[in-house]
């Protein structure tokens, strides 16, 4: 039975909510493309990379929802809004996600591995910002009373322009060391002493944890584990689907 001024459920512990906020830059522009792309591992459904585009704020979305990736854009100014959904790989393993859209031909698309998906729409743009929205990984600014994704994420990279097909797949399985203009932020999220992207100090990660992995195409590597409580956290969801705590 579920006591909701109680923190356990059938003797399961909640577990802390875990997030990150990300120091995103305030003089970005889309206006000539866009690209999201991060190695991911998911346990459940939720929000995974967020800066608005759900509900009804300006911005961009990555979430997981009914067995999809979930990738929004959003211009409230324009009233425009698209959801592009693409199914989900095997949560269980590493997989790497890039989002991009196409400034010139208003296209949206999904990469897995580098490689284009079938599935696409289009976004006439330009993709609206918000200052006051922050980047949240596992969390969505709009839907705090949510608990965060239990997932794991790994050189997660934001470009101002549309990265192509070849570029995607030449690079996903490699660090990025130099410089590029186009590249407004990047987390390689391996705790690294050369990593000096991964612990910028106006980021905030609430309770997260930081896990070694030798699956990832780095070698062994640290990375942002958030609500990796395994078994607990998934014995809480299935819990609280059951008593109807959950849409």
């Amino acid at each position: 039975m579920l006591d909701k001024n109680s923190n356990e459920i059938s003797n399961i512990t909640i577990p802390e909510d875990k997030y990150a906020i990300l120091d995103f830059p305030k003089d970005v522009s889309f206006s000539d493309g866009f690209t999201l792309e991060c190695w991911i591992k998911h346990g459940n459904y939720g929000v995974l990379v967020n800066k608005g585009g759900n509900g009804n704020n300006d911005g961009f979305s990555l979430e997981i929802r009914q067995g999809v990736y979930r990738f929004s854009l959003q211009n409230t100014e324009t009233q425009e809004k698209v959801v592009l959904d693409v199914p989900l790989r095997d949560g269980r393993n590493w997989n790497h996600v890039a989002l991009t859209w196409d400034a010139s031909t208003k296209e949206m698309s999904v990469y897995s591995y580098g490689e284009k998906t079938s599935q696409s729409l289009l976004f006439e743009g330009p993709i609206g910002l918000n200052n006051e929205i922050p980047l949240m990984i596992g969390r969505s600014a709009g839907a705090t009373h949510y608990r965060s994704l239990n997932s794991a994420f790994s050189e997660l990279r934001i470009w101002s322009v549309c990265r192509s097909e070849v570029n995607i797949r030449d690079n996903y399985k490699n660090r990025i060391g130099e410089q590029h203009s186009d590249l407004v932020l990047r987390r390689g999220f391996s705790q690294g002493e050369n990593d000096s992207e991964t612990k910028h100090p106006s980021d905030n990660y609430e309770n997260v944890d930081w896990l070694s992995s030798n699956s990832l195409p780095f070698g062994p590597t640290k990375y942002l584990a958030l609500e990796n409580s395994g078994k607990t956290d998934r014995q809480l969801r299935y819990s609280l689907v059951a008593v109807g705590g959950m849409e």
